[in-house]
């Protein structure tokens, strides 16, 4: 069973960080609370010899001690055999968790190392562990938490001063192109104010060049003409959006032609509505006037069927057929029901 003894801090591996999770290891007023206080609770240790100790949990309060220039710290000791290496992470995740929640990159560590000490799956994962960080016991969820551990140091440590957001940094960590990921990486922490929505659209259009022109990485299709000067324009307002926008077009040609037909037919009926023109009387509201991704809403408050019509005929032709599953049913009305449209 472990004991309470007065070790020497030379004895302390602090190179060792098996058992240490945690990434921000500021000691913020630790070291000012243990010089007026003192050392409060022993620091838990894993003795590996007469003269030499691991630290399970305490890692801030030792360094706070060592910086303090103490000689010794009071220590709960246990054997090195007294426990398996997984029962010691154990330890070590009670212990921190119970003071503090992990961030995001330090439970995908932990999760790690308990998978490589455990051989446990990721099913077995979340359910031995999922709740004791307070992630649920999806299997899934644990296998996105694990994609974490891909990321390198400076994005991890972006996330966890929350000037990057975890989920941002998720979509990178699925890309499995290992050189994609890196560019990805890079281009999140060049652009820390970038959306999810953003984030993804670029992933899935770089994905298609990639293919569609049998190119070798994302960094060779964000090198194509264009795009790279709209994401490196530091003084262009909107730059991450316009950068968007340029990829979009690039990836999907056919549909941003239609989507630009169509914004003119969009523009031709709000300026038709806002003109108000005696022959037409009917009210409209156009929830977002820009054509992109996500399409646009329109909603219509008409007088008669000729105004319907006035409409109809703004969308004839190229592009008109997108709103033919909502017209057609509507002008088979008209001919059975003249009155349906008028107010």
């Amino acid at each position: 069973m472990g004991f309470f003894k007065l070790i020497p801090l030379d004895q302390v591996d602090f190179t060792n960080h098996k058992y240490i999770f945690r990434r921000n290891l500021t000691k913020n007023g630790l070291k000012k609370s243990i010089e007026n206080e003192g050392l409060l609770h022993p620091i838990l240790l894993q003795k590996v010899n007469e003269n030499k100790y691991i630290i399970v949990s305490g890692y801030r309060r030792a360094l706070a001690c060592q910086e303090l220039n103490m000689n010794q710290v009071n220590g709960y000791i246990f054997d090195q055999d007294e426990f398996s290496e997984g029962n010691f992470l154990r330890i070590a995740i009670a212990e921190n968790t119970k003071r503090k929640d992990l961030e995001p990159v330090e439970i995908a560590h932990a999760l790690l190392r308990l998978q490589e000490s455990l051989k446990l799956t990721t099913k077995q994962l979340a359910e031995q562990f999922g709740d004791v960080f307070g992630i649920g016991s999806s299997a899934r969820k644990i296998e996105n938490y694990l994609k974490l551990n891909l990321l390198e140091d400076k994005l991890k440590d972006k996330i966890n001063s929350g000037q990057i957001k975890a989920d941002i940094a998720l979509k990178v960590a699925q890309i499995d192109d290992s050189a994609d990921r890196e560019e990805m990486e890079h281009f999140v922490l060049e652009n820390e104010g970038i959306t999810k929505n953003h984030l993804q659209q670029i992933i899935e259009n770089a994905k298609k060049l990639k293919i569609d022109n049998e190119m070798g990485s994302f960094r060779e299709v964000f090198q194509k003409k264009g795009l790279t000067q709209a994401i490196q324009n530091k003084e262009l307002p909107n730059r991450i959006q316009s950068f968007v926008h340029q990829l979009n077009r690039e990836a999907n040609p056919e549909k941003s032609r239609l989507a630009d037909v169509i914004q003119k037919k969009i523009d031709a009926i709000y300026a038709l509505t806002q003109a108000k023109p005696t022959e037409f009387k009917g009210k409209m509201l156009i929830k977002k006037k820009k054509v992109d991704r996500s399409g646009v809403d329109i909603s219509l408050t008409i007088d008669s069927s000729e105004e319907l019509m006035a409409i109809i005929r703004l969308f004839q032709g190229e592009g008109g057929e997108l709103l033919k599953d909502v017209i057609e049913p509507d002008l088979q009305r008209i001919n059975e029901e003249e009155s349906l449209f008028t107010s």
